[in-house]
């Protein structure tokens, strides 16, 4: 369990804090491509077992399934055929079925190999820097969040997440920055306005923290007891 110390104080961050396990967002199989089904695939590869493209596809099926071992198997043979097939997708894929199980090391090691074919795709960073966060080696990633707003400075969700990784090193300054280009937070988890209740809390900002872990107090125990404590609120 990790602790953040914060001023005179320290907090628990497991309640509000999941491990982060990245959604799958299956890439469209093309419109003009018409076998599209693992039966119809299984068939493409008894006549063609190396047909890359066919092992790539069943591979992504799986994984939409939550059938992350089976995907897993067929991502590897694509690889193994075509390193650089489809700029490192097929890498990435495997890298989520791994986090999925719980092997974050192989997850980055994987989309180690996605970002060496694919060096500007934004995303490749921003989930590399999860699992590399769930490894607790923040710095690492810290570095990719940097390199995904690189990228685009827009993405709001490399921002979020950055500025979480901002606060857990204690740099409040730069987690509040981000934070105030972030504004109105509507798309933020529990877990955001805790640590930005946090970074606010730091930079002096004690109203804005307490306002932050109101909003949470009922769904992050976290929230609730940094508002009891350190807030002035009516019994």
């Amino acid at each position: 369990m990790r602790y953040i110390f914060i001023i005179f104080f320290f907090v628990f961050t497991y309640g509000c804090r999941d491990r982060k396990s990245m959604q799958y967002h299956p890439i469209e199989i093309n419109d003009s491509d018409t076998c599209k089904t693992k039966d119809c695939l299984a068939k493409t590869l008894r006549i063609d077992p190396k047909n890359v493209k066919a092992h790539w596809i069943l591979g992504t099926l799986y994984q939409r399934e939550e059938n992350y071992q089976n995907a897993i198997e067929e991502l590897t043979v694509a690889v193994q055929l075509a390193p650089s097939y489809n700029l490192g997708y097929p890498y990435r894929d495997r890298a989520n079925c791994k986090n999925n199980l719980g092997n974050d090391t192989g997850a980055v090691n994987d989309m180690n190999e996605a970002i060496k074919f694919n060096p500007t795709e934004r995303y490749f960073y921003i989930e590399r820097a999860s699992y590399l966060h769930n490894l607790d080696k923040l710095e690492l990633a810290l570095k990719d969040y940097d390199r995904a707003l690189e990228i685009w400075s827009e993405f709001r969700s490399a921002r979020i997440e950055r500025a979480k990784v901002l606060v857990e090193l204690k740099q409040y300054k730069k987690a509040l920055k981000d934070y105030n280009i972030l504004k109105d937070g509507k798309d933020f988890s529990d877990y955001d306005f805790y640590y930005r209740g946090i970074a606010k809390y730091n930079m002096n900002e004690t109203g804005g923290a307490c306002k932050d872990w109101q909003s949470v107090a009922n769904t992050c125990k976290e929230a609730k007891n940094s508002l009891e404590k350190y807030c002035k609120t009516d019994k």
